[in-house]
């Protein structure tokens, strides 16, 4: 009995974590490689916000330096849009685009 509750204490910690490592989407470009230069970052961010006034659509572009720990960049692709800021009304679309500098 105490193994399994150790078990279930270690997953639960692991869980909580791998939410910690997420980086939380707040805008609609989330720069945390360093990657999009100033100038670059607002043009990007002023057509995504034209599109979502257009269009309602949202698109969040993330750059980040490795998708680690997770097994694969899809996979903390959805686990950033699980943790994104912003939740928005049904029947909207959002998009999230997540270059990765390094695919370790």
């Amino acid at each position: 009995m105490r193994r399994l509750l150790l078990v279930a204490v270690l997953l639960a910690g692991a869980a909580q974590a791998a939410a910690q490592d997420v980086p939380r989407l707040t805008q609609p470009v989330n720069d945390f490689a360093n990657v999009i230069d100033a100038s670059s970052e607002r043009e990007i961010d002023a057509r995504i916000r034209a599109l979502e006034r257009a269009s309602g659509d949202v698109i969040v572009v993330a750059t980040v330096e490795t998708f680690a720990p997770f097994g694969s960049i899809e996979e903390m692709a959805v686990k950033m849009f699980e943790n994104r800021v912003t939740r928005r009304p049904s029947g909207s679309s959002t998009r999230i685009s997540v270059p990765c500098r390094s695919m370790r």
